[in-house]
């Protein structure tokens, strides 16, 4: 669609213009000029800083950048507008205020990047409608509530960050979202619709999604309750497992020990109880694992010191017992760090760490 206005004679300006423009106008502070000397009509849009149009509609929009601008204000509902958008990376700025439903109606997008801003209210529902999301950077903002059940119903999902906001809620959905058969074990006659559907009722939409390609969990540093589901243990692809500094309660589950390309998993400062699963240490490319502040006990699996691959190794503040195996180091040929302290450990540092610098109480 194109309207004509008077720029001091005939002027059309696009709806994707004038969408970057109503962006424009919710800046309160703009303090290296972006926006305020280059973001003008007598310029083509396409050649405004941050934004990119396509190669095939060379007039639409397709990548809208201003990360770590310095920008201050709210983010328009006039960003809906913007259909060709594939790319919307904020980051790292001051932005405030709700994050607008109207990113819902971006069915093309494929990253969205809000995150270090001050956004506050809830994640939109209408995330849901996302259907070629890849990437869900929300990180380090002020956001309440629960995560939006639509969310995981987008099978493209690769990364998912959550961390740092007060989100609430519990873990549940994981069980019916990772699900790769769940359309033959659900009820067929409960109907889709953008909707926070409370799983742990029973009540689940039947196009619920999965995880086949999520690489990415990061839900670090909420309020989320619960325990984590055994079906976390089938998620194919999965590389990264953050759930810091919630309050998470139960065992952790052994069939972590399934999900083979784990590079990282971090529970520390939950509420757990229950000992390390002997599992764990079944993971062929764990680079770190962070357990610190877990009230965890019993003895530290032998399995895990056969991890070659592992790097960093942190255990602090829990109630863990035994001894180190004195081969440690050679069965941990890459470890760079070692955080044990605050438990009940006995017997003598291994002998085979040439010094002390791998190793803290």
């Amino acid at each position: 669609m194109e309207i004509t206005s008077t720029v001091g004679s005939s002027y059309n300006v696009s709806t994707d213009e004038l969408a970057l423009l109503a962006i424009k106008n919710h800046i309160t502070s703009d303090p290296n000029n972006l926006l305020l000397n280059n973001w003008t009509q007598a310029t083509p849009f396409c050649s405004w800083y941050g934004v990119t149009c396509g190669t095939r509609h060379t007039t639409r929009v397709t990548s809208l950048r201003l990360l770590s601008a310095g920008l201050s204000g709210t983010i328009a509902k006039e960003i809906g507008n913007l259909s060709f958008l594939h790319f919307l990376e904020f980051g790292n700025n001051s932005f405030q205020g709700d994050v607008p439903e109207e990113i819902g109606l971006l069915r093309r997008l494929r990253h969205l990047s809000l995150q270090y801003n001050n956004l506050t209210g809830t994640i939109p529902q209408s995330f849901g409608s996302l259907g070629r999301l890849q990437l869900l950077d929300l990180s380090d903002n002020d956001l309440v509530g629960t995560i939006p059940f639509p969310i995981f119903n987008i099978s493209s999902l690769r990364v998912i960050d959550f961390s740092d906001n007060q989100l609430q809620g519990t873990l549940q959905w994981i069980s019916v979202a990772i699900c790769l058969g769940c359309r033959a074990c659900l009820p067929q006659e409960i109907s889709w619709g953008l909707v926070t559907v409370r799983v742990d009722a029973g009540i689940v939409p039947k196009e619920f999604g999965n995880f086949s390609v999520l690489q990415g969990l990061y839900l670090a540093g909420n309020n989320l309750t619960g325990s984590i589901p055994e079906e976390i243990g089938n998620a194919p692809v999965l590389q990264v497992l953050s759930l810091r500094q919630n309050s998470l309660v139960g065992t952790i589950p052994p069939s972590l020990g399934n999900v083979s390309n784990l590079e990282m998993i971090d529970l520390g400062v939950n509420n757990f109880q229950g000992s390390i699963p002997i599992e764990l240490g079944h993971l062929p490319n764990l680079q770190q694992l962070y357990l610190s502040f877990d009230n965890l006990s019993g003895e530290i699996p032998m399995s895990i010191f056969n991890i070659s691959t592992l790097q960093i190794l942190a255990l602090t503040g829990n109630s863990l017992s035994g001894s180190l195996p004195t081969d440690m180091a050679v069965r941990l040929p890459n470890l760079q760090g070692v955080f044990l302290g605050s438990n009940q450990l006995t017997g003598p540092i291994p002998s085979s760490f040439s010094n002390g610098s791998v190793l803290s109480n």
